[in-house]
């Protein structure tokens, strides 16, 4: 193999890595530690794993675009998941510490967030969303 071809090679691989992310890499690319809530932003936001047209067979990773990942980034509900992490801490901490009252104040005052942005975002028109809350609401009273 000559050193043009090995080059070429590297190119192409670091070409289809940087559009590409593996699923932990969204997570430390946003700087942001919480798997589990990382795949629920990403569910909310609309943002879907790809297959690479490029895959190296036997390779069984999910990939997301990199512009999927730059979308998610500046989501401000991201900031409220972190918030959210926080709370939960210091909840762990109090029942830990035996600090009753503490952790009931804490429970008391849960940190939430609201979906609204997002819906708007995703379901532009009022007649779409409320065709999906209709879809949504038929499906949990037969389901």
């Amino acid at each position: 193999m000559s050193s043009y071809s090995t080059v070429c090679v590297r190119k192409a691989r670091a070409w289809f890595f940087g559009l590409y992310l593996q699923i932990e890499a969204p997570v430390k690319h946003k700087h942001y530690r919480l798997a589990v809530s990382s795949r629920k932003l990403c569910i909310l936001k609309g943002v879907f794993p790809r297959e690479p047209k490029k895959k190296v067979k036997g390779n069984h990773h999910t990939y997301y675009h990199l512009k999927d990942v730059s979308f998610i980034q500046h989501e401000p509900l991201l900031e409220r998941l972190r918030e959210i992490r926080a709370y939960e801490r210091k909840v762990k901490k109090a029942d830990e510490k035996k600090n009753k009252e503490r952790a009931a104040f804490l429970k008391e005052r849960r940190p939430t967030y609201k979906l609204d942005r997002i819906i708007l975002q995703r379901f532009s028109y009022r007649e779409k969303v409320r065709v999906a809350i209709e879809n949504n609401v038929k499906r949990f009273v037969t389901g």
